[in-house]
């Protein structure tokens, strides 16, 4: 994926400040850069002026969309992964961390312990982990122009969610699963508008736990 530093440039639709309104604060993130990256094929990059004036009016003017994504690490060094259900229209089928579009002015975090809980059934509290802002990603979909035009425009905010506990421990300390899940991806009944699987995947390697972000 290409790389990109960033600092604080970025804002919203209201020109209004983009990490406040999002709930990131702190000279942590003034003097910290932090990744911007997007896949080498991204439409966007490569869209030539022709493509772009063809594209529908509705989807020139409906802008980017913010969306926000939950990478829990458990303390075993597994990330925890949903798969979205075949009858979506938006990247059927596909393993992804639980997250959704970002809308109302809500807290970023706030916003991802939210649907992580409306997910999974997962409801985590406080101290139960510490966060850090990981990177944003320039996600467009289709996700190749060999695919058809870009329909969906997201720039997603990665939030990694360290847990002090292993995958074990949350599943036997009280939390709510669904009722089917294994940590090996059984199918779920769940409605069209959830992940149709949930599973845990190894990471390559311990990482050192971030420190609280407030």
């Amino acid at each position: 994926a290409e790389m990109i530093r960033l600092t604080m440039v970025l804002k919203n639709k209201e020109e209004g400040d983009f990490f406040k309104k999002y709930g990131i604060y702190g000279s942590w993130l003034l003097f910290s850069p932090f990744l911007f990256q997007r896949p080498p094929f991204c439409p966007i990059k490569h869209l030539t002026a022709e493509q772009r004036a063809s594209l529908p009016t509705e989807t020139r003017h409906q802008g980017v969309d913010v969306g926000v994504a939950v990478l829990l690490e458990s303390a075993n060094q597994k990330v925890l992964l949903t798969r979205r259900a075949r009858m979506l229209s938006l990247f059927p089928n596909t393993w992804v961390p639980p997250g959704k579009n970002q809308s109302g002015g809500d807290r970023l975090l706030d916003a991802g312990l939210r649907e992580l809980q409306e997910e999974t059934g997962l409801h985590l509290k406080d101290g139960q982990l510490c966060w850090e802002l990981l990177a944003l990603w320039e996600s467009v979909y289709p996700p190749r122009l060999s695919q058809g035009l870009p329909q969906r425009h997201h720039i997603v905010v990665y939030l990694r969610l360290a847990l002090h506990e292993s995958h074990q421990q949350l599943q036997v300390s009280g939390a709510r699963w669904p009722r089917s899940m294994t940590w090996t991806g059984v199918s779920l009944n769940l409605t069209p508008q959830q992940p149709c699987q949930v599973a845990w995947a190894e990471t390559e390697q311990p990482k050192v736990r971030p420190a609280s972000v407030t």
